[in-house]
């Protein structure tokens, strides 16, 4: 009898696997949240299930980007880095250091929204205040006497976040705010980790 309920158990799931593969839909949680974040980029969709599936090709093609992280083998990678890495790849984040100069970075997330986040209507007065900073773009991601990024993006219509990757650098991205709480909780059920959720 409980072999019969195991065997049970296994081809239901088998079968629900089978029905969510069909359904062309992720059944990774990594591949989920690239998929959320990058609108189900074909090239987004390849690279993570490349990485699932053989993370030592996926290492190959990524040699020049790991290279300049010191990154040399597959027991060296982590989920973050690989999902930073191929959103950085497709033009889906941008990655910038703390010192990075705010105006250029604000450059790069205009970029990033397709030129929606200079719509908002503060963005004008980030432009001259970051243009005339002796900060770099991590000053301004802090609460202060500042116009802020993060009201910007919202009138926008984005939500500006950071992928925490272990490192002092920020993998910034913007997501639509009615999907924010959904990619907020990919990034959750992928066990990965964002800065500004709350902002």
């Amino acid at each position: 009898m409980k072999l019969l309920l195991i065997i049970g158990i296994c081809l239901a799931s088998y079968a629900l696997y089978a029905s969510m593969k069909k359904a062309g839909k992720p059944t990774h949680p990594l591949s989920s949240l690239a998929s959320l974040i990058s609108n189900s980029s074909e090239k987004v969709s390849t690279d993570i299930n490349l990485y699932l599936n053989s993370p030592e090709s996926f290492l190959k093609k990524y040699e020049f980007e790991f290279r300049e992280r010191d990154i040399e083998s597959v027991d060296e990678m982590s989920d973050s880095v690989v999902v930073v890495e191929i959103l950085l790849k497709n033009k889906f984040l941008i990655y910038v250091d703390g010192d990075h100069e705010p105006s250029d970075a604000l450059l790069q997330l205009n970029i990033l929204s397709k030129e929606k986040l200079q719509t908002a209507d503060s963005y004008n007065e980030i432009m001259d205040s970051y243009r005339s900073s002796k900060y770099g773009i991590a000053t301004f991601l802090q609460d202060g006497e500042w116009p802020s990024l993060f009201k910007c993006a919202n009138e926008a219509g984005f939500k500006l976040l950071a992928v925490d990757e272990d490192s002092d650098s920020l993998p910034l991205i913007l997501v639509p705010l009615e999907k924010s709480q959904e990619i907020l909780k990919a990034f959750r059920e992928a066990r990965l980790k964002t800065y500004f959720s709350s902002k």
